[in-house]
């Protein structure tokens, strides 16, 4: 669900919308209770704002604590953790910059398709820097994955339970 879909931001879009209208009391004057309702909602956006917007964790728990959760039962000592966990953590800001590129690419496409002047050509380029940003990021996972297994014999590599791919969904059949 994007962001701006949250129900919870649709509520208070809602309200902000309606409270745009400023009523007057019968002398002509602005409604003091309207103000009071603006700074209410300011503050609520500003509290609720930055919760609504970040994005929550989807899928399964990246692969070096999986393979810290499961490293007794695969025959994997402390010291091997700990240089998946160093691993890990040097490429931490390589990942995360990736995943800002392609929220940006994403972001960028669905202003694209919302906006009524734009073309098709400017839709189709914008899903190109988006699949070239996922390459991108896909690759450099699966790099820092297989750092993973040169730092473990092939016993506990095939002890581990890194999960699978999902099933691909195809066109539902009847």
């Amino acid at each position: 669900m994007c962001s701006y879909q949250h129900p919870e931001i649709i509520k208070l879009g809602t309200l902000a919308y309606n409270l745009q209208f400023t009523p007057m009391t019968p002398s002509g004057r602005p409604n003091p209770e309207h103000a009071m309702k603006k700074t209410l909602l300011a503050a609520a956006l500003a509290a609720f704002a930055p919760s609504a917007l970040a994005r929550p964790h989807q899928g399964p728990p990246p692969p070096h604590l999986l393979i810290a959760d499961q490293a007794s039962a695969a025959g994997i000592d402390a010291a091997s953790v700990e240089a998946v966990e160093a691993v890990a953590e040097a490429h931490r800001a390589d990942i995360d910059a990736l995943r800002g590129e392609v929220d940006a690419a994403r972001e960028a496409l669905h202003k694209i398709v919302a906006d009524p002047w734009s073309d098709a050509a400017e839709a189709l380029s914008a899903v190109d820097a988006l699949s070239a940003a996922e390459q991108v990021m896909e690759r450099s996972k699966l790099k820092v994955l297989l750092e993973f297994k040169e730092l473990l014999t092939p016993a506990q590599w095939e002890a581990l339970d890194l999960g699978s791919p999902p099933p691909r969904e195809g066109p539902a059949r009847r």
